[in-house]
């Protein structure tokens, strides 16, 4: 029986009639949709979904907080903004397992992505992370855009507005401290990039979250 785990900035699918039970973090607001099954068979025949599947943070994510945002708006037009989000998000998702990052990456690489986690919130370039894991930094961009999908800038990027997201969710810390804790120069910048990155400022993500 698989679980299914629901923690902040993360995204879950699971396909109807899979026996599953749910790990519902404190805290958590969670938005749970159902795709008609003859809808889901159409979009099977385009899109590789295994089951289940748990990501966290990245393009899916912000899709489903945006998917969030339109049911409660609830006007007009919120039916088709949410098919077309949901539809996104099945993308997404089948984009992400068909990518090299579920292959296993070498040494090096995997000691590149554990230093950014770690580090974040530092301004760090090529040359330095070349020499830390003794690779060639052009060669190690070449690597980790093709297994990650995306550039080292723009991966490390995503980390501060995931680490951002989970501030503004579970602390009353005032936007500029969070923007400086994330390794954003200041606070206007970071709601720029927050805004591109989620679809919504820093203050509309957290007053989402907050509604009753």
């Amino acid at each position: 029986m698989s679980t299914l785990m629901s923690v902040s900035s993360s995204v879950s699918y699971i396909s109807p009639g899979l026996t599953h039970t749910d790990d519902f973090r404190k805290g958590v607001h969670c938005l749970v949709f159902e795709i008609a099954p003859e809808r889901l068979g159409r979009v099977q025949q385009l899109l590789t979904l295994p089951e289940p599947i748990f990501i966290r943070g990245g393009p899916a994510a912000w899709l489903a907080m945006r998917l969030y945002r339109e049911a409660r708006r609830s006007d007009e037009a919120s039916s088709l903004a949410m098919e077309g989000l949901a539809l996104e998000i099945l993308a997404e998702l089948s984009r992400e397992q068909a990518s090299p990052a579920h292959k296993k990456p070498p040494r090096w690489l995997r000691e590149t992505q554990e230093f950014l986690h770690a580090r974040f919130e530092k301004t760090v370039t090529h040359d330095q992370l070349g020499r830390m894991v003794h690779i060639h930094p052009v060669h190690l961009a070449t690597v980790f855009r093709k297994h990650f999908g995306c550039t080292i800038g723009e991966y490390l990027r995503r980390l501060r507005i995931e680490f951002a997201s989970r501030q503004l969710e579970n602390s009353d810390d005032p936007l500029g401290a969070i923007a400086f804790a994330a390794g954003f120069s200041d606070q206007s910048h970071f709601s720029k990039v927050f805004k591109r990155q989620t679809g919504m400022t820093p203050g509309q993500f957290r007053s989402q979250l907050r509604k009753p």
